[in-house]
């Protein structure tokens, strides 16, 4: 049986060095509309010589963003341009390999891990020209937080991924939560109540107030975001494909939520907190993520309310400066609806798991 897999590390391996050879030239060409490539590398030049982070030295972005770019230099990384287009290229291709490592593992499948690693990766084509922007350590700190939530599919063919990670996942879960809302404070609030929905049901379970409360927050969320373009076109378009997407994530978490499917022996049940339990663990590794993100900012000679300022107020006024036209707004409604259905239809109960079908013959791979 095992020889039957031998190829895939070969195949993966294969695929990486094609991705690698093929974004390496993309990163290095051309620059992003915005160019504020200067500014990124001004900025980490300005902590490196002493200054005092958002005191001293501008910024619009978390502490954490800063302690990633000062470790990369550390390593040998040097701080110029061709230096944080090869950290946006490695990076880009980390995100990928976590991107194909979660598919993966939800699925037991070599073919939709290959297809999240090439997604991913192609994901450096619009961004590769802007190096320096914190959308890599974004991407890295929210797949490891999704990765450290998602647990082992259950027994039998096909069968659903259960969201019951072991004791020392829910605080992995906080702290790259942590990381993320340290770096991008807007991206760290959406990673947060994108895991919410999940965690209050997973550890509520069903016929409580609060996972629907979730939920219906969740789904009121975008319109209640998008809100101050209402006067605008994509307006709708915006907010309906957001809900609607949100709403197929839902869908596929309440059906794959423990005990949605058939109950696994205890020997295949992985060792996870009772109640809220696994609630405090997830509150105390994010607690303890941003109290170190905090410290590192602090570390640099700035104050609490610099701190403050500096990375959660004024980005939070960032949006009322300018604004950006979305010209994909009418293609984002039609991919919700897409992605609706086809949630709605794999929430469905499978053959396999129906009550009364026949087990899967002994040794049996999905």
């Amino acid at each position: 049986m095992r020889r039957a897999g031998a190829w895939r590390p070969a195949l993966g391996l294969a695929l990486l060095g094609v991705v690698a050879s093929t974004t390496w030239p993309i990163v290095h060409r051309g620059v992003f509309v915005l160019d504020d490539e200067g500014y990124f590398l001004a900025a980490v030049e300005g902590v490196r010589g002493g200054g005092a982070l958002y005191d001293e030295v501008f910024s619009q972005y978390g502490p954490a963003l800063f302690g990633a770019r000062l470790l990369a230099h550390a390593l040998g990384v040097p701080a110029t341009h061709d230096g944080g287009r090869a950290l946006l290229w490695a990076s880009w291709l980390a995100a990928a390999a976590l991107a194909a490592a979660l598919a993966g593992r939800l699925t037991r499948a070599p073919a939709p891990a290959a297809l999240a690693f090439g997604l991913g990766a192609a994901l450096v084509v619009p961004f590769g020209p802007e190096a320096g922007h914190p959308r890599d350590v974004v991407a890295l700190s929210a797949l490891a937080a999704l990765l450290a939530l998602a647990g082992a599919p259950g027994p039998g063919r096909g069968a659903a991924c259960r969201l019951s990670p072991g004791r020392w996942r829910w605080s992995a879960v906080g702290a790259a939560t942590a990381v993320c809302l340290a770096t991008k404070v807007n991206a760290g609030l959406f990673l947060g109540a994108a895991l919410a929905a999940p965690l209050s049901c997973t550890l509520l379970g069903p016929g409580r107030a609060a996972p629907a409360a979730v939920a219906a927050l969740t789904l009121l969320a975008p319109a209640a975001l998008a809100w101050p373009l209402r006067a605008q076109a994509p307006f709708a378009a915006l907010a309906g494909g957001v809900t609607l997407a949100l709403a197929a994530s839902l869908v596929t978490l309440w059906s794959t939520r423990p005990g949605a499917g058939p109950p696994r022996p205890a020997s295949a049940r992985p060792t996870a907190p009772r109640d809220h339990e696994a609630a405090w663990l997830a509150a105390g590794g994010l607690a303890a993520g941003v109290l170190a993100c905090v410290g590192l900012g602090l570390a640099t000679g700035s104050t609490p309310g610099g701190i403050l300022r500096g990375a959660v107020l004024e980005p939070a006024r960032h949006p009322t400066l300018f604004r950006v036209p979305w010209p994909h707004a009418p293609e984002l409604l039609v991919a919700g609806v897409v992605g609706l259905l086809l949630a709605l239809a794999g929430a469905r109960p499978r053959a396999a798991d129906a009550p009364g079908a026949r087990p899967g013959r002994p040794g049996a791979r999905g």
